[in-house]
């Protein structure tokens, strides 16, 4: 990446306070409101993910072996690349798909962070 800094102070970044929430176990919001989050800023956030997700650690509460973790961001990473795969799809003719646009948000970005969400370990990064 091309900079880092404290979850603290990105967590101040307009657009981007809500990126961290994406990843927190405790989190009260539901889809529609990471959806929402989302299409703050479309393009910059799966690769904010993609960028940060094997930075977080599930928690002890969550029971993951070293092993599952691996298998959850394995699958995350293919979930990423379904998204990607729906994102060339609508961005080739966006009248005719944008209906998946919330799809989109979820397997792009939102279903990742929450396949490795967790406890962040060191600083964010940005892509």
């Amino acid at each position: 990446g091309t900079g880092s800094m404290s979850a603290k102070s990105f967590e101040k970044q307009g657009v981007f306070q809500n990126f961290v929430g994406f990843f927190d176990e405790n989190s009260s919001a539901g889809v529609n409101d990471k959806i929402r989050d989302f299409f703050q800023e479309p393009m910059m956030t799966p690769a904010m993910v993609l960028q940060n997700m094997f930075k977080f650690q599930p928690s002890a509460s969550r029971n993951v072996s070293s092993q599952e973790h691996v298998k959850l961001q394995i699958e995350a990473l293919s979930a990423i690349h379904t998204g990607s795969t729906m994102l060339d799809l609508v961005m080739h003719d966006p009248g005719a798909y944008a209906d998946l646009w919330p799809m989109i948000a979820i397997s792009h970005a939102i279903y990742p962070a929450y396949l490795c969400r967790g406890k962040l370990q060191g600083r964010l990064e940005f892509p």
